[in-house]
């Protein structure tokens, strides 16, 4: 997608929205702060000329539980629970973010684009809920739960 194309993307899911102006950052990004707590970020990659779009949905805490990480890894398993999406930890803010590529079907018409990204707030609304509803795992729960006789054996022959 050109930058012009781009610009004129936001500028029609502006007027979609009915919010009239939303700042294009460098030509190339855009944020939006969707709910007092998902904050999105779309994106044109000027590498590929493709649309990310990346939802911040909650920050991790350290002493997390290894259940919850677990539950994270297999709900981007085929995407199965994560509407085609991925969901990724940054590794120096444990902030969790939902982030799609989408198919240049999407981003051709406002429509599908205001309804992909609908469909992906509501899919980082449920992982930061499941996240913010997730007991927390005291230091010695997680000391006990990593132990090296309690490691299971993956299909590819990976401890984990």
């Amino acid at each position: 997608m050109s930058i012009a194309a781009f610009v004129n993307l936001i500028e029609q899911y502006a007027d979609y929205l009915g919010v009239g102006n939303i700042p294009i950052f460098n030509e190339e990004q855009v944020y939006l702060e969707c709910d007092p707590e998902l904050l999105l970020e779309i994106r044109r990659d000027s590498r590929t000329e493709k649309v990310q779009l990346s939802i911040l949905c909650v920050r991790l805490q350290p002493n997390c539980s290894p259940d919850l990480l677990l539950d994270l890894m297999n709900a981007n398993y085929y995407w199965s629970e994560t509407a085609g999406a991925t969901l990724s930890i940054h590794k120096t803010t444990n902030f969790l973010y939902l982030i799609d590529v989408p198919d240049a079907s999407v981003v051709e018409s406002v429509e599908s684009f205001a309804s992909r990204i609908d469909v992906l707030l509501q899919v980082a609304e449920k992982w930061r809920s499941h996240v913010l509803n997730y007991p927390i795992t005291t230091n010695s729960q997680l000391s006990s739960a990593i132990k090296d006789d309690d490691r299971r054996v993956g299909h590819a022959g990976i401890a984990v």
